[in-house]
């Protein structure tokens, strides 16, 4: 899906659970990270209800833990996670090892409290890997920010 088509779904109320915004363009991911949070989380609750992560540092299962724990002070809560090179050919040059296992049971059966944005520079995913189909299995939205 195009970010344009998005913002707009986002503005008339559709959210969904799992977004992958890739491309070059970090502005338009971030228009959508900040259309995201303004729609589900008041300005004074953000402190709590948004978390980010590196995944050059943190394992995605510590992400999936963080998007399954209630929200705290909040109804909803959004979970960012950048640098997803796992959805890309790239080898990812992070620290940390990644258990995509623990994402894909995730993606079967999201939580309806959290929105889960993952964030990463490419210009496309590998539509090869096991993780990206089960992304498409699960209606996550790939986003192009191009």
């Amino acid at each position: 899906m195009e970010w344009r088509k998005a913002l707009k779904a986002i503005s008339a109320g559709t959210i969904a659970p799992v977004y992958v915004c890739y491309g070059p363009e970090v502005y338009l991911m971030n228009e959508l990270i900040a259309a995201i949070t303004g729609k589900l989380v008041d300005p004074d609750q953000r402190e709590f209800a948004v978390s980010k992560f590196d995944l050059h540092e943190t394992p995605v299962e510590a992400v999936v833990e963080d998007v399954e724990t209630l929200p705290f002070m909040a109804e909803r809560k959004i979970v960012i996670a950048k640098n997803a090179a796992m959805f890309t050919g790239a080898k990812d040059t992070g620290k940390a090892e990644h258990d995509l296992d623990r994402l894909a049971a995730y993606l079967k059966a999201p939580v309806d409290y959290t929105v889960l944005i993952f964030t990463v520079q490419a210009d496309k995913l590998d539509e090869r890997k096991k993780i990206v189909k089960s992304l498409k299995e699960a209606d996550a939205l790939s986003l192009a920010c191009l």
